[in-house]
């Protein structure tokens, strides 16, 4: 089963919430091509990338809403117009 992923860059793919970085794009495609056949546990064995981060730094909000701000329409609530 293929495992969702997207590439940020030539040598950055992020999986779920974590972004890998890796020495050269060949090792990138590398880790891509492992995904289409399984799991990122098993890639991240099989293609070590040289770094790990969190794609959602603690604290920040994900999903379909982040970074939304919601608040009264222009003029107010009470607007007669």
């Amino acid at each position: 089963m293929e495992t969702p992923s997207k590439r940020l860059s030539d040598t950055q793919v992020q999986v779920a919430s974590k972004i890998y970085g890796f020495r050269s794009p060949q090792e990138a495609d590398r880790f891509v091509q492992c995904l289409r056949d399984g799991d990122a546990s098993r890639c991240v064995a099989d293609v070590p990338p040289e770094t790990a981060t969190d794609a959602y730094p603690p604290g920040t909000r994900t999903g379909s809403g982040a970074g939304m701000t919601i608040g009264p329409p222009p003029g107010g609530l009470d607007s007669d117009e």
